[in-house]
């Protein structure tokens, strides 16, 4: 194996527990360095594309969608696509149009259409005593974080909350995040990087 210049791997953990798989996932990354191997490595689990790859090429029904390193696949998504896949909870996307905010993003300044879609991380949102109301319709405790999930009209988002929300099921409470945590994509589900509402 030290003597081929490239190995490839094509899902070599998914039929592993989890905890095995954490194991070897170390295994492999340590194999790699110490025989300076480039390794193409197949997988559908994003954990290990993010913790593995030096580069990721993302792909949507055979064609590649996007092709980068963990970190700008994550903080600059090229696509809805790309934005959702990676992340868990994945990236809330929401059309401009069912969101009021008007006060707090002067939309028409920054160039932004109805028919676009506003992405922001769950993470990245936060409660607060005035914001964009929505109500908790599931909360998730997960000890370190709690995950809930909130509804504002028809559309769903996911919040990622350090520690315990003090929020309840069917409590009615107020959202915001960032501005510079937005991310806008257009109509055909591309993200527009020349747009910043910060």
């Amino acid at each position: 194996m030290a003597n081929q210049p490239v190995c490839l791997m094509d899902e070599p953990l998914s039929n592993l527990d989890a905890k095995l798989r954490a194991e070897m996932r170390d295994e492999i990354h340590a194999l790699q360095r110490k025989l300076n191997l480039t390794m193409i490595y197949v997988t559908h689990d994003q954990t290990e594309a993010m913790s593995m790859a030096d580069q990721v090429v993302l792909l949507n029904h055979g064609q590649i969608e996007q092709m980068a390193a963990p970190a700008d696949l994550y903080e600059k998504p090229a696509t809805i696509f790309a934005a959702q896949f990676l992340g868990m909870p994945p990236m809330n996307v929401l059309p401009v149009n069912a969101l009021d905010l008007s006060t707090t993003i002067p939309l028409g300044a920054l160039g932004v259409s109805g028919e676009w879609s506003l992405g922001v991380r769950p993470e990245h949102i936060r409660l607060t005593d005035t914001g964009l109301p929505v109500q908790v319709s599931a909360i998730d405790y997960m000890g370190a974080e709690t995950v809930l999930r909130l509804r504002h009209g028809d559309h769903v988002m996911m919040a990622r909350i350090n520690g315990r929300a003090t929020a309840a099921v069917d409590q009615t409470v107020q959202i915001t995040w960032d501005p510079k945590d937005i991310h806008f994509f257009n109509e055909k589900g591309i993200r527009q990087s020349g747009v910043t509402a910060a």
